[in-house]
């Protein structure tokens, strides 16, 4: 009886000094938002040896239960205790599409790391399935956006007076020295992606000397995380470096 209740005071002690890492039962049965996908994998099992899947586009899902590596429940699926690796700990989760999976614990703590909940989106007068909606629209017409942006370039690299194999170079965005600058826009600076502008090539210094006017041009990839620089002579490309972030 001794051990019993002393087991319950330390239980009661301990608890207080971990309550950031609980997963309430108010966690369970709440509503979240995935806006980006590629951030957060879903594991087919509790465990990070699982297989998972990622999203194709944002989406929603509903948390159903909280569960430790292994599936094995504690407290009645009430309440989870992880006091110091939270990656053992996950919760089960079913999408609106009906797909079912785990995202792990860390992705709860700190609060709603890359996810979104109706207090999050409130504050924008939103709730999690009302940003999804307009973070899938605007998905949907910055593709379309894309696709007419691709169209355009691979007419205009069509129908200029260039010879075919500076076409080919161009379209398959490869580069060699004596490009002109439009061709090196044309052929790296794809409009593949509209919403980060720091793609976009732009010219950063320029000098006259006497062989002609000297030009130096960046181009900052924020998916690669490259960044490019181009150097021209009166319009001509005479070299080019690729830095690595």
């Amino acid at each position: 009886m001794k051990k019993i209740l002393f087991l319950l005071v330390v239980v009661v002690l301990f608890l207080p000094s971990c309550k950031s890492w609980l997963v309430q039962p108010s966690d369970v049965g709440k509503t979240f938002g995935i806006s980006v996908p590629r951030k957060v994998p879903i594991y087919k099992e509790p465990s990070l040896k699982a297989e998972k899947f990622y999203l194709k586009e944002p989406g929603v899902f509903v948390t159903e239960d909280a569960v430790c590596e292994g599936n094995t429940s504690w407290w009645g699926n009430c309440i989870l205790i992880i006091t110091e690796m939270p990656e053992k700990g996950f919760l089960k989760v079913k999408f609106d599409s009906g797909k079912v999976g785990y995202v792990n614990f860390s992705f709860f703590f700190p609060k709603y790391s890359y996810l979104i909940t109706d207090e999050i989106a409130a504050v924008s007068g939103e709730t999690v399935r009302s940003r999804i909606a307009r973070y899938l629209k605007e998905n949907k017409e910055g593709q379309e956006k894309v696709m007419m942006a691709l169209k355009k370039r691979e007419e205009t690299i069509k129908t200029a007076p260039w010879p075919e194999d500076i076409k080919e170079l161009v379209f398959y965005r490869e580069l060699k020295i004596g490009l002109t600058k439009e061709q090196v826009m044309l052929s790296q600076n794809p409009p593949d992606r509209p919403a980060f502008k720091g793609r976009r090539m732009k010219k950063v210094a320029e000098t006259v000397t006497e062989k002609g006017m000297i030009e130096k041009w960046t181009l900052d990839d924020v998916i690669t995380k490259k960044n490019k620089l181009f150097y021209f002579l009166d319009d001509k490309l005479t070299r080019w470096e690729v830095l690595t972030k």
